[in-house]
């Protein structure tokens, strides 16, 4: 399993947002299964016909860790391990 990081844009805001995806199988902008796993189903989630939602970049996911002490350090590598990252 690899986590992406989903860049989603639409033609109203000039801020992105960021959608994670795990998944099994490599992820590209292309793919035809992404819109469905970020949600992208402009006529069942009731936009306009206007919205222009889609999907701009796929890549790798990049992972910060923050840990106050050894603990939760430890917590968190051992929840990262277990998704294999």
């Amino acid at each position: 399993m690899k986590l992406y990081e989903v860049i989603v844009r639409d033609g109203l805001y000039s801020e992105p947002k960021t959608i994670l995806v795990l998944s099994s199988q490599p992820l590209s902008v292309g793919h035809p299964d992404l819109p469905a796993l970020c949600n992208l189903h402009k006529e069942e989630a009731g936009y306009d016909s206007d919205w222009d939602e889609r999907i701009s970049e796929v890549r790798p996911a990049r992972i910060r860790v923050y840990a106050t002490d050894d603990e939760e350090a430890s917590d968190m590598f051992g929840v990262l391990s277990q998704l294999g990252l």
